[in-house]
């Protein structure tokens, strides 16, 4: 089965979902709290913080979903 994750960060919440790639069949959702405002105090660690949360909710509410990795267009830059 091949996977589909969707991300959208926003000034509120952060919302992540899971599809199944060949159905567009809902695996796993969740939501986190807000991961724009990077260029404010705190913002980047804010960002990776919440974007680890809705990954790792993710992860434990589907066990064939181990990790994820993306990338991000803007000129934030996270420091791991």
């Amino acid at each position: 089965m091949s996977l589909f994750l969707a991300v959208d960060g926003g000034q509120t919440t952060t919302k992540a979902l899971l599809a199944d790639g060949s159905s567009g069949h809902i695996l796993a959702r969740t939501s986190a709290g807000p991961s724009n405002h990077t260029e404010e105090p705190g913002g980047p660690e804010r960002l990776a913080r919440v974007t680890g949360d809705v990954i790792a909710s993710l992860c434990d509410q589907d066990p064939e979903f181990a990790a994820a990795c993306f990338r991000m267009t803007g000129e934030i830059r996270l420091k791991t």
